[in-house]
């Protein structure tokens, strides 16, 4: 029970760290977004759920050595994985990072 736990924390949080990169960068963010406050509130709330979701794996890697694992346990480590990497793939985040970059910076005068 604790790696299907453990997987759903990671992945929201890893997928949470990806939603939170472009809300960040948007060139036409709002500006309660761009706060300090609310980078900070996020930071800690996604570096929460993460170490519980870390910690959470932990102890199934030790249940598993010991050789308690069971097909309901690899099958969630094994969805999780494979859900962040296909929406991930999905959100295309560098190439929408990298427009988001050069949307924000001026073009040069023209000559």
């Amino acid at each position: 029970m604790l790696a299907v736990l453990g997987s759903a924390c990671t992945a929201f949080a890893i997928l949470a760290i990806a939603f939170l990169a472009l809300a960040f960068n948007h060139p036409n963010a709002p500006g309660w977004l761009q706060t300090e406050i609310t980078v900070f509130v996020c930071a800690v709330g996604v570096t929460i759920v993460l170490g519980l979701g870390l910690g959470c794996l932990a102890v199934t890697g030790a249940n598993m050595l010991a050789g308690g694992s069971t097909v309901a346990e690899v099958a969630a480590l094994a969805g999780a994985l494979a859900l962040v990497v296909l929406v991930l793939r999905a959100l295309k985040l560098g190439a929408r990072l990298q427009g988001y970059q050069a949307a924000a910076m001026p073009l040069p005068p023209a000559v």
